[in-house]
């Protein structure tokens, strides 16, 4: 198996920028976005990252299943990057982008867009996660690649964190907060697709061609098969809480410090 250089390790852990920056970027500014940005309930706008968090449970054992049943040859992995860099870019744009529809539709837009978000963020993290056990053999370099990729992560919230001041700094220019919002989300949803293709492109090559997939999975038992796992069951009901308690903590902590401590 080939070894991976210094330089391609970083640029292999760039998608880690893109999944875990917009996943944090949801979960910390999307209530805020919701209701003072759009002018959304704060019951809806909850209902909305509730739908969000349940379905992001449901769909990553879903995905996992999938990309381990699919032909070797062909690539159980990579293709994942290719086929959703672009989608998932542009749905990031979309997720806080409010194009002024009547309240229902409005609604009905904002369910679709957060989980498609959460759907292409599943197809490109877990194929991509599950990638770096394949890459190489050695433990303590996939260590370093979890760790380049968790460093890029902080590298994007730490580029996101500054949201407020982007869209009070663009809102003369673009017209009004909502197209700040929107502007911002465009230049960050670029960011993550182009991070995730240098991810697809450093990585050609690495990802194991010889893996013997042993029995055809079904849809079936995608359906199925976690079901019957009480296990994974009782880890999915832990992974939503869990979710659910850093979004309102987060989000309640932006509200907190915009209206208590005044930093807009």
């Amino acid at each position: 198996m080939k070894k991976m250089t210094k330089k391609q390790m970083y640029l292999y852990g760039l998608p880690g920028l893109a999944t875990l920056f917009t996943f944090t970027m949801f979960t910390t500014y999307g209530l805020y976005f919701f209701t003072d940005v759009v002018g959304l309930s704060g019951s809806f706008a909850g209902f909305i990252m509730t739908i969000g968090t349940v379905w992001d449970a449901i769909t990553d054992p879903l995905v996992g299943m999938i990309s381990d049943a699919r032909d070797p040859q062909k690539g159980r992995r990579r293709p994942f990057l290719i086929a959703f860099a672009i989608p998932f870019g542009i749905v990031t744009w979309l997720l806080f982008t409010s194009w002024n529809f009547v309240e229902t539709t409005q609604k009905i837009y904002f369910i679709v867009v957060a989980i498609l978000f959460y759907t292409f963020q599943t197809l490109i993290d877990i194929p991509y996660t599950s990638l770096s056990g394949e890459v190489t053999n050695d433990y303590d370099t996939r260590s370093r690649l979890a760790t380049i990729r968790t460093f890029w992560a902080i590298v994007g919230v730490a580029l996101g964190s500054g949201i407020m001041a982007y869209t009070s700094f663009l809102a003369p220019f673009v017209g009004s907060i909502k197209n700040a919002w929107s502007v911002c989300f465009a230049i960050f949803g670029f960011i993550c697709t182009i991070s995730i293709l240098i991810g697809w492109k450093v990585s050609k090559g690495y990802e194991n061609q010889e893996v013997i997939i042993k029995e055809k999975v079904t849809f079936k038992d995608l359906l199925n098969g976690p079901l019957r796992n009480k296990a994974f069951l009782h880890l999915t009901a832990a992974f939503i809480f869990a979710i659910l308690a850093q979004a309102v903590f987060l989000g309640v902590l932006v509200y907190y410090l915009t209206y208590n401590l005044q930093y807009k």
